[in-house]
């Protein structure tokens, strides 16, 4: 481990406060109940999707990321992103943005809205997220206004709170080990790291090495996320790295039954939904909700 980042960590080894320590312990119970989650991904978490993921590896699952600006003015077109149905009760909401104090009031804006957890993106690298308004992986190149982030957003919350990263904007210099240090020093209860940089976008290989480094300097529960298709590459994974989970992401679209055998791999404790069963849900519950 990188002898900076221990001493960072010790540097931010602040006692949490009350709300972060039972959100944490809410966090981790889920983590417990399910080690394998959808990732959040634009165009494709709505509620159909979200719907087919709970039948393959259990009741989390993630709307898209919305726009904080969009939260806080009540924007139609955000809100719909959401593709809310009515309550689902384990349903974690996505922000991105960069205004530490919008942030905060989006957070509990999505609270209200039902959300179980609320997420922070760190990690997206689209050029019209990063450019247009600083957000998503771009965050990683101002570690104190991530810091002023994750206070905004945790005074803002009563549910648990974590954050998907990459492992740096454009070099491998690794700053997400110092903000996941301060991550973790202001009351975030878990993350997940992308094993790839910005820059690295999605090709080639994710370093899992990041995710095993990453998980040494925090305490809270992590998740690993690239490049896992399957059951085998989930053990590998949790087996590399000691994570304490697995999200995927662009290995389930087309196929979300991967969560399925990534989790019966984990030795999830439930039993596994027929393929077509899944299928007949599946269409059931398009045909409800697109028409």
């Amino acid at each position: 481990m990188n002898a900076a980042h221990t001493a960072h960590k010790m540097e931010s080894n602040e006692s949490p406060s009350p709300t972060a320590r039972g959100t944490a312990e809410q966090w981790r119970e889920i983590v417990k109940r399910q080690r394998v989650m959808p990732a959040p991904m634009c165009g494709i978490s709505d509620y159909a999707f979200r719907q087919i993921c709970r039948e393959s590896s259990g009741p989390f699952a993630y709307t898209q990321m919305v726009s904080d600006h969009g939260i806080v003015k009540g924007d139609p077109k955000t809100e719909a992103i959401l593709d809310l149905h009515g309550p689902e009760p384990m349903l974690g909401m996505q922000l991105f943005g960069s205004d530490p104090g919008r942030l905060g009031e989006a957070a509990a804006r999505l609270q209200e809205m039902g959300a179980t957890v609320v997420d922070l993106n760190m990690g997206c690298p689209a050029r019209k997220v990063t450019s247009g308004t600083g957000s998503g992986s771009a965050l990683l190149r101002s570690p104190e206004l991530c810091r002023e982030i994750f206070r905004s957003m945790r005074a803002a919350l009563t549910v648990p709170f974590t954050a998907k990263m990459r492992w740096d904007f454009q070099d491998n210099e690794g700053a997400a080990l110092r903000i996941a240090c301060d991550a973790e020093a202001e009351g975030v209860d878990g993350l997940c790291l992308h094993a790839r940089t910005r820059g690295e976008g999605y090709s080639g290989h994710a370093d899992w090495t990041r995710i095993k480094e990453l998980k040494a300097v925090v305490s809270i529960p992590v998740f690993g996320n690239g490049d896992v298709r399957g059951g085998a590459a989930a053990l590998a994974m949790i087996d590399q790295t000691g994570c304490d989970g697995v999200m995927i992401g662009r290995g389930a679209i087309g196929g979300p039954w991967i969560l399925r055998e990534a989790a019966e791999a984990l030795e999830r404790p439930t039993a596994p939904v027929a393929a077509a069963a899944m299928t007949d849900a599946t269409a059931d519950t398009m045909a409800e909700t697109i028409g």
